[in-house]
């Protein structure tokens, strides 16, 4: 999947860039943020079907769809947000399912 994604994007973006009338901003931060969002993607991708070829694709993919959690944990950590009682019982359940799939 991933690598006609790739395939499909050097088709498409190549004309995008050369025909556009539209500047492209070339800032530096925002180049090495798109590479850095880039590998990770690709790698995350990776690693999907790495677990799904190992693992239980009914135990994978529930799991693996519950990536907002850290997000979620991640902004109460760093960006010192709070979240009310109905969230925090969101992600005791969520964490709860991960246990109750993995027996």
């Amino acid at each position: 999947m991933q690598i006609l994604f790739t395939i499909g994007m050097a088709i498409l973006a190549p004309p995008v860039f050369l025909f556009s009338t539209r500047r492209i901003d070339t800032n530096k931060t925002g180049v090495m943020y798109g590479i850095l969002i880039g590998v990770f993607a690709g790698l995350g991708g990776i690693a999907y079907f790495a677990a799904m070829r190992v693992g239980k694709a009914s135990i994978v993919g529930p799991v693996t769809s519950l990536f907002p959690l850290l997000t979620i944990v991640l902004a109460a950590i760093f960006l010192n947000e709070r979240m009310n009682k109905v969230q925090v019982v969101g992600v005791v359940l969520a964490l709860a399912s991960i246990l109750l799939l993995s027996f």
